[in-house]
């Protein structure tokens, strides 16, 4: 939670905005389904669903944060 830390220097919107950009981590999720399928501790189908999870979250905590933005500006 880095943004927390700034949260009174830059603000609630912005460091709303900064949270939603710091929360994809779709390396570490795509990092971590590899090693659990090479470790036989996940099926294909299990790896997927986290990493599909994490797309998503990297097509659209990127929009909400751009929103937060530009509905601060106005």
């Amino acid at each position: 939670m880095p943004a927390v830390l700034y949260l009174r220097a830059i603000g609630v919107g912005a460091s709303s905005a900064a949270a939603l950009l710091q929360a994809t981590s779709l390396p570490v999720i795509v990092t971590a389904a590899q090693i659990g399928l090479g470790l036989g501790a996940l099926l294909p189908v299990n790896a997927a669903a986290p990493i599909c999870a994490g797309v998503l979250s990297t097509l659209i905590f990127p929009a909400g944060a751009l929103a937060i933005l530009r509905r601060q500006d106005s």
